[in-house]
């Protein structure tokens, strides 16, 4: 087994293992995996979002994002505000009582992370921000060839 493909198979499980700890975090507070990115994303965006670029952002189809959002809006945790340039599009935003039922669930994820990070030395972090950057880097661009040569 040459080293390239040891390290990329390695990388790969630490990476799946750490996916996994978020489907199960998600799990633990009674949600799928794409409904903490997609609160994630409404949490973090504090003027809202529109549904588009909560599909960029999780790379989710519009029909599973609106899936998602369904109970949401069904509690009360989101609604739709239209936007002045363009009505078609709304923007999607957390109600007083959806920030609050979200941050109970995401404050202490990114505490957390954050013990996570800290328990590295600031050079780590910076290297480990660094290398984690271009490497989602590549493969976002592996990954659109693969797409546009149609091999996906």
């Amino acid at each position: 087994m040459n080293s390239l493909f040891k390290n990329s198979s390695m990388f790969s499980r630490k990476k799946d293992e750490n996916n996994s700890l978020y489907e199960y975090y998600a799990r633990k507070n009674g949600l799928q995996g794409k409904s903490l990115l997609i609160l994630t994303c409404l949490y973090y965006t504090q003027d809202g979002i529109t549904q588009n670029t909560i599909c960029e952002k999780t790379y989710s189809t519009k029909q599973v994002v609106n899936a998602a959002m369904k109970p949401f809006k069904e509690k009360g945790y989101i609604y739709f505000e239209e936007q002045e340039k363009d009505r078609r599009e709304k923007i999607i935003k957390l109600t007083k009582e959806g920030y609050l039922y979200v941050s109970k669930i995401l404050d202490p994820l990114r505490e957390a992370e954050e013990k996570a990070i800290g328990q590295l030395s600031s050079e780590q972090q910076k290297l480990f921000i660094e290398y984690y950057t271009i490497f989602n880097d590549n493969m976002k661009k592996n990954i659109e060839k693969l797409v546009l040569k149609g091999e996906i």
